[in-house]
């Protein structure tokens, strides 16, 4: 990989190092960065992503019928590894009793600590072993009410239906998912109190390394807006607000003033979330116990999604502290190639960008003077001329040469070329002996008035002046 991409591994080839080989994002970050090498994480978000939509239509056309499939009792609110059995194994879409070593598999357990992706959180990863056999568990899906579906595969030995087993989420990821799903309750108040009470929740994705949040917005928000929004998650954040949940009747929470998305499907009974006072909401998430939990958070982005959507992207936890750490790196490297102080770039990156447009300034004055007194050379034979080859990306500026050399001599012939273009140029009181027209014919295609030719070159420029200064001997 370091071989193939010295500088910068893709992120599509990030996510196969991830989705492949069970590297996680900040893992292949931590070596490349040893190695001095970028990782393009918005290519793996967009990776990731494509790899979302891609398993949502495989999910969809995986499990047609789904009353055979066996229920199984969700601890993961309070334990992340559990003593179970598995119940029921299907591969290549049908049941088995048993799977080997390599076997892409379904596990159904009657007790597992997995959450299932729903509500917009991703699906917990993790493992699932028994005495003779280990199973990695790539995604948790949820085909039906209270139906968990492991998918992964089989790394070591054979695993049975009726055997006990272990099943254990990976703790720091869920620990991150957590985090992130708890931020994005802090956020929906925020907006709220920042863009008013019309504001609700229209979508939304949790994973561990960042989170998305949608809302219904007609315009974009403004860097005030968005600042504010984030200063009060943290302000929330650092009020160490206590995690609260309860189980109650669907009405009864909804009239208590429980946020909840109105596009929904909710059951008679409903899980309520709170921290503090300050926000509850109807969710069958997984949350951090105090507010504190959540860390550093910080808003990335709000971008259109839509007519009338907008969303805001956010980091929290250990991404927003990783990303910190590299801004803060990436800001010291700056302020050190410019010889200044962090504090002090924006001042020197702005003086460079005066030097810079006041050196283009006086790169466009010369372009444009580049003409008479000691810079231009009038041969002289016939009559007087001029041959050059000057710096122009078009015909137009290659008229303006001729234009302003012809002005200083008065009277000759001026021929100027850049590239494969040529304009040819007779003060008027020459054309009737020297017609622009036939003087072309020396340097390549072309056509105009008597006094003006411009045109393409059909030979070497020095070739085209040495024949004009031949007949002008």
């Amino acid at each position: 990989m370091v071989a193939k991409y010295p500088k910068r591994i893709p992120g599509d080839e990030a996510f196969k190092l991830h989705d492949t080989f069970g590297f996680q994002l900040e893992l292949t970050r931590e070596l490349a960065d040893e190695r001095g090498i970028e990782v393009d994480d918005e290519g793996f978000k967009t990776a990731m992503a494509a790899q979302r939509e891609r398993s949502r239509g495989a999910i969809k056309q995986m499990w047609t019928s789904v009353e055979n499939l066996p229920r199984s009792e969700f601890t993961g609110y309070r334990e992340l590894s559990t003593d179970s059995k598995i119940a029921a194994l299907r591969k290549d879409g049908k049941p088995v009793e048993s799977a080997t070593e390599g076997d892409a598999v379904e596990v159904f357990v009657e007790r597992s600590p997995f959450y299932a992706e729903s509500g917009g959180q991703i699906g917990d990863t993790g493992t699932i072993a028994t005495a003779s056999g280990r199973v990695r568990v790539e995604d948790t899906q949820k085909p039906a009410d209270r139906v968990i579906a492991h998918l992964g595969t089989v790394v070591t030995g054979e695993i049975r239906v009726g055997d006990t087993a272990s099943a254990a989420v990976d703790s720091a990821r869920r620990s991150e998912i957590a985090r992130h799903h708890s931020a994005t309750h802090l956020l929906h108040m925020a907006l709220r109190e920042t863009l008013g009470d019309q504001v609700v929740q229209k979508g939304s994705w949790v994973g561990p390394d960042h989170t998305t949040f949608d809302i219904p917005l007609s315009r974009a928000m403004t860097r005030e807006e968005i600042s504010n929004v984030n200063r009060r998650v943290m302000e929330k954040v650092r009020e160490a607000l206590p995690f609260q949940e309860e189980i109650k009747p669907y009405r009864e929470a909804v009239a208590q003033g429980a946020m909840h998305l109105f596009e929904e499907k909710y059951g008679d009974t409903v899980r309520v979330v709170c921290f503090g006072d300050w926000t509850c909401e109807l969710c069958g998430g997984t949350h951090v116990k105090n507010s504190a939990d959540v860390g550093t958070a910080l808003i990335l982005s709000e971008s259109s999604i839509g007519s009338g959507l907008r969303r805001i992207d956010m980091v929290v936890g250990t991404a927003a502290d990783e990303l910190v750490r590299r801004d803060r790196d990436l800001l010291t490297e700056l302020a050190r190639s410019f010889n200044v102080s962090p504090d002090q770039l924006p001042s020197r990156i702005e003086a460079v960008r005066g030097q810079l447009r006041e050196a283009e300034r006086e790169r466009e004055r010369l372009r444009r003077d580049r003409i008479g007194g000691d810079g231009l050379s009038v041969k002289h034979g016939r009559v007087d001329y001029v041959t050059e080859t000057v710096d122009a990306s078009n015909v137009d500026e290659l008229k303006s040469y001729a234009d302003r050399y012809l002005e200083k001599m008065k009277s000759g012939i001026v021929t100027v070329t850049a590239g494969d273009k040529f304009v040819i140029k007779v003060s008027k009181d020459l054309t009737g002996q020297y017609d622009a027209n036939r003087l072309k014919d020396l340097f390549g295609k072309g056509g105009g008035p008597a006094h003006l030719v411009t045109g393409t070159l059909t030979v070497p420029a020095h070739e085209a002046f040495q024949r004009l200064a031949d007949i002008l001997k």
